[in-house]
């Protein structure tokens, strides 16, 4: 019995190989859409992007807007059960994350 890791494309029924090849040129088409959208300089993410929103994001949320590089985030109502950015947590100012981001919250 062979694992599926060492089969080779010859080994694959000819329905499963062209449904495979199909998503294959779906993921290469859209590859090269997203290229030609953006500059290759500005392509990580939300770099430079500001982040407005009604409630503070939660403690999950506040770190995908880090890992997303944003720049800045605007809040209005802070979130005293599970907030991430100054309620509960500060998930933006910790020292030994690679990434550090501005945060308002209105009055």
């Amino acid at each position: 019995h062979r694992s599926s890791a060492s089969m080779t494309s010859d080994m694959l029924p000819k329905a499963k190989k062209s449904r495979l090849e199909g998503k294959l040129d779906k993921s290469v088409k859209s590859k090269n859409l997203k290229q030609s959208f953006f500059d290759e300089k500005e392509t990580y993410l939300c770099t430079g992007m500001d982040v407005f929103l009604n409630k503070e994001p939660c403690v999950m949320c506040a770190m995908a807007l880090l890992h997303s590089r944003v720049r800045r985030v605007f809040y209005d109502e802070s979130n005293p059960e599970c907030g991430g950015l100054g309620s509960i947590r500060r998930i933006h100012c910790n020292k030994k994350l690679n990434h550090s981001f501005q945060v308002f919250r209105g009055q």
